[in-house]
């Protein structure tokens, strides 16, 4: 309610004390097709008067030490919980929003005052922070250039474009098979000089076709030296793996958990899908033809990107 009706609901402005419409008052016919538009009416006017009331505090400034008050009286709530509490929100960014001038009456949307609602970055509450801290510590006595990071990635036949253009106030549409069968997955080793081996299955990776992956495919294109990355899969603890990269005089280390950031290959296999996306591959056939033609163009530039991205800095041929 706050972002839709900020805007209208004063209906004197504090900023400049000038009278201004109220846009419920006189709501057009035309838009008779709006779902209890009338209704909400009352509803309406009680939250407005709600800000009247406290429209004079919203917008003075007042010293710190009055910010409890003025935050306690601004309850965005219509009734029961709600998703959107303005008092909530600005209680929680506290004095450090005061040390960055930042505006803490102002309510969502209102850009002028710097706040608004954004898309949140979630993480998994499950890392272990001293483990990744311990895994940049480490990292930083590796040779970068050396570094082999494997991972896999699943498709299917139902892939199609996330966004899509439509005249205004429609919705964009699409189709795409509900049915699309099993998954296909993907599995790719990505190092500075660009994607490496990479082999497709039917199905979820196990144990069995990893094993044969590092064996036949990823193995015989290591050199001595290099660190192969990978991530805590329980197929890749399958018994033999270390065993076969150590046969090739070369070492396996297992990223911290939950620490997809750390593994540039994850880039790699965005680019790989948003390929796919465009594609929209509709029979199996087709999907394998166009896994093909998306590995094909992941660069070695795009390769440098992204491990510097990571963190593991390297420099370009």
């Amino acid at each position: 309610m706050v972002k839709l009706w900020h805007e209208s609901i004063f209906l004197v402005s504090p900023r400049t004390g000038t009278q201004r419409r109220d846009r419920w008052d006189a709501a057009p016919s035309s838009r008779s097709d709006l779902p209890c538009w009338r209704g909400n009416s009352q509803a309406i006017h009680c939250q407005a008067a709600r800000y009247r009331l406290c429209g004079s505090q919203a917008y003075s400034r007042s010293p710190i030490s009055n910010w409890s008050l003025r935050i306690s009286s601004l309850d965005c709530s219509t009734g029961g919980s709600s998703r959107c509490h303005l008092g909530r929100a600005l209680h929680l960014l506290g004095r450090a929003a005061a040390r960055a001038r930042h505006h803490l009456d102002d309510a969502t949307g209102d850009q002028a005052r710097w706040l608004d609602t954004k898309k949140k970055t979630v993480v998994a509450s499950e890392r272990d922070e001293t483990a990744r801290a311990k895994w940049r510590e480490e990292v930083t006595s590796l040779n970068h250039e050396d570094l082999f990071f494997v991972d896999e990635t699943s498709s299917n036949i139902a892939m199609t474009r996330r966004y899509a253009r439509s005249p205004r106030g429609e919705r964009a549409g699409g189709h795409v098979p509900r049915n699309y069968g099993t998954c296909t997955t993907l599995v790719a080793a990505l190092s500075p000089g660009g994607l490496g081996e990479a082999m497709t299955l039917p199905g979820a990776m196990d144990t069995a076709a990893f094993t044969v992956y590092i064996r036949d495919l990823l193995c015989p294109s290591l050199r001595p030296g290099q660190v192969v990355v990978i991530d805590n899969l329980s197929c890749h603890h399958a018994a033999g793996v270390r065993e076969l990269i150590e046969s090739r005089s070369c070492t396996l280390r297992f990223l911290p958990s939950y620490s997809q950031d750390f593994s540039p290959i994850e880039q790699a296999f965005s680019k790989i899908k948003e390929a796919l996306r465009a594609a929209g591959a509709r029979g199996q056939e087709t999907l394998d033809e166009a896994i093909s033609q998306a590995i094909a163009l992941v660069t070695q530039a795009d390769a440098f990107g992204w491990f510097n991205h990571c963190g593991y800095p390297v420099c370009s041929n």
